[in-house]
């Protein structure tokens, strides 16, 4: 769907872009994630980013309709904001057609503290991406490393990521993939390490259980309630236990 920018209006409770369109796009098409997106920067007031860094630096994952009012055409989306590649918050937006047909975009529900937020970890990344590409080409992918676990190895396959139950059922089974593949580098690794690094790698990977358990049940609670709480939960543990792994990998 080609979508051309019309306006763009900023206000400190909600942030509105208005696009051009003849049919109510959804919370998850492109049309709508790119003018999110876009609202984002101009809020911030990060300017003269490429495309790319735009991808890399901002992530809208399991985007999903909330809630629909077919006699206003409007649509409440929920989804999950990464930016940065660190600073990661449920975030709520919704996509209507106006009287003209026009598609407008809105953010809502973030606070001034949280825009700052976002706007420093943007802004960081930025900085930090940029000086990683001219000191050495080599590491200038790193920021595409952070694509959503539910979209690798194919693994979520013919599983709907727009609809909560599917999703959820995706986390459930990127989670056991990832908590096997933990369990097999740990035993490989205890079973090749000395006594002492042993013995360090055993209670590292005690106080890490602890962290997850008291972490990722909590990491719904913004929306506590909604569809959006089991997701949060679910990806918690995903994330951690794949991050986890990796960090093994290289434990020596």
């Amino acid at each position: 769907m080609k979508h051309k920018i019309c306006a763009v209006i900023i206000s400190t409770v909600v942030v509105f872009l208005i696009g051009c369109s003849k049919e109510l796009p959804k919370c998850s098409d492109e049309s709508t994630i790119k003018l999110v997106k876009q609202i984002i920067l101009e809020k911030i007031g990060a300017e003269g980013l490429t495309e790319k860094e735009i991808q890399e630096i901002i992530k809208i994952e399991y985007p999903r309709a909330a809630a629909l009012d077919k006699n206003i055409k409007k649509y409440s989306c929920e989804a999950k904001l990464i930016a940065g590649g660190k600073y990661e918050r449920p975030i709520s937006y919704e996509s209507q057609l106006d009287d003209k047909s026009q598609h407008v975009v809105s953010v809502v529900g973030i606070i001034s503290d949280e825009w700052e937020m976002i706007a420093w970890e943007i802004k960081e990344s930025i900085n930090q991406s940029r000086a990683a590409k001219k000191s050495s080409s080599a590491q200038a992918p790193r920021a595409e490393e952070q694509t959503s676990s539910a979209e690798k190895d194919g693994i979520c396959k013919g599983l709907d990521l727009t609809v909560t139950l599917d999703l959820n059922e995706c986390l459930n089974r990127k989670y056991a993939a990832a908590d096997k593949e933990l369990n097999n580098i740990y035993k490989q690794k205890m079973a090749s390490l000395g006594e002492s690094r042993k013995a360090a790698l055993k209670k590292e990977q005690v106080a890490w259980v602890k962290e997850k358990e008291s972490k990722c049940p909590k990491a719904g609670k913004e929306v506590e309630g909604g569809s959006m709480e089991t997701v949060m939960i679910n990806d918690c543990y995903v994330q951690m236990t794949e991050k986890r792994v990796e960090y093994l990998k290289n434990f020596q």
